[in-house]
């Protein structure tokens, strides 16, 4: 995938043509051997030899790794982590991740992000996550 997508990123870039690159979660499935023996940190290098731009977390990621595996999870990755409705149990979002994005492409059209995890709200709260939909 990482080289697909680093030879899609070349065709575009090539016509002069805008291009993002998004992960939208689940990346670190942990039937995969790979995300089992390290613990998504080898997910994190295949996403950061990739031209991602942007990611959010899916339950694979967000309700499979402990809290302590997650907070460290995205901590030597090359692009920004977008999830608007996560947050510790006292409602800070962590520091590895943002609620949104703004990207204006090299073509002026700016482009709003936000990210968000599916609401297994059961799961999270046993982690020591908290789920928040409304501000």
């Amino acid at each position: 995938m990482s080289t697909i997508s680093r030879q899609k990123k070349v065709l575009h870039e090539d016509r002069n043509e805008d291009v993002l690159f998004f992960d939208l979660g689940d990346h670190a499935d942990r039937v995969h051997a790979i995300t089992e023996a390290t613990s998504g940190q080898g997910n994190i290098e295949l996403l950061n030899a990739s031209p991602v731009n942007y990611v959010t977390i899916g339950n694979n990621e967000g309700i499979t790794f402990s809290k302590d595996s997650l907070d460290h999870l995205y901590d030597q990755a090359k692009f920004d982590v977008i999830v608007a409705n996560l947050f510790n149990e006292n409602y800070v979002r962590p520091s590895w991740c943002v609620p949104s994005r703004i990207h204006t492409l090299q073509s002026g059209t700016t482009i709003g992000m936000l990210g968000l995890t599916a609401a297994f709200y059961p799961f999270y709260t046993e982690l020591g996550w908290s789920l928040k939909t409304q501000s």
